[in-house]
């Protein structure tokens, strides 16, 4: 007498069921639309705003300003003429971007142009960032505390210095890397193409441009 073979019946399914990896459940956080939500936000870029309000007192700003009413004169300076310690000797003009930008918005504007300016250029990096975290997963209320705590560490660099556009641009290069990350295969070569823009830009404002290269690096190795 033959014994019949048994059937993968509902054992087998069971152990099936029980050994297949369940997909993560992602939340899809909160929408900008909500009102509490954006109302953090908005006191959350005042606060920010009222970190990067301190007075003026950076000593090299009326150096940047010299240079920046050369460049704007003449041209490129070749010869220091506002050091002491260096005068008439060959000047290397680093930043130059920065204060040829520099000069004409303190000759339009003021000090209020300053202030107006150091706003806008804190308040566009830190929304950067916080689009960059919600693009990560970071899409609840808590982003922004913790954006705003950063504010009050990164308060020092956000004087007239030509740091502060250079962080805005790795924001960006953050930002564009990290949604076409996201974006997979189709459409992974789109911030490649605005990087060298960016870095030709950043070159010319501040020396820390090599860290658009580490951070196009670190993209490409996990790419």
């Amino acid at each position: 007498m033959t014994r019949r073979a048994p059937r993968p019946g509902r054992a087998a399914t069971k152990r099936d069921r029980s050994t297949a990896p369940t997909a993560p459940l992602v939340s899809a956080g909160l929408p900008l639309s909500r009102p509490a939500l954006l109302a953090t936000v908005v006191v959350g870029a005042l606060c920010v705003a009222v970190s990067a309000s301190y007075v003026l007192y950076d000593t090299d700003l009326w150096h940047l300003l010299a240079l920046g009413r050369a460049i704007w004169q003449g041209g490129l300076p070749r010869v220091d003429a506002w050091t002491w310690p260096h005068f008439g000797e060959p000047a290397f003009v680093s930043s130059w971007a920065f204060r040829a930008m520099l000069w004409p918005l303190w000759s339009s504007a003021g000090v209020a142009g300053l202030y107006a300016w150091r706003w806008a250029i804190v308040l566009a990096t830190f929304l950067l960032l916080l689009a960059t975290a919600r693009r990560l997963g970071a899409r609840g209320f808590s982003a922004v505390p913790v954006l705003v705590a950063c504010s009050l560490l990164y308060r020092l660099r956000t004087d007239i210095r030509p740091e502060a556009p250079a962080a805005l641009l790795l924001a960006l290069e953050l930002a564009l890397l990290e949604r076409d990350r996201q974006a997979g295969s189709s459409n992974s070569t789109r911030a490649i193409w605005w990087t060298p823009a960016i870095v030709c830009l950043w070159v010319n404002l501040h020396i820390s441009f090599t860290l658009g290269f580490v951070l196009l690096g670190l993209y490409l190795f996990d790419a």
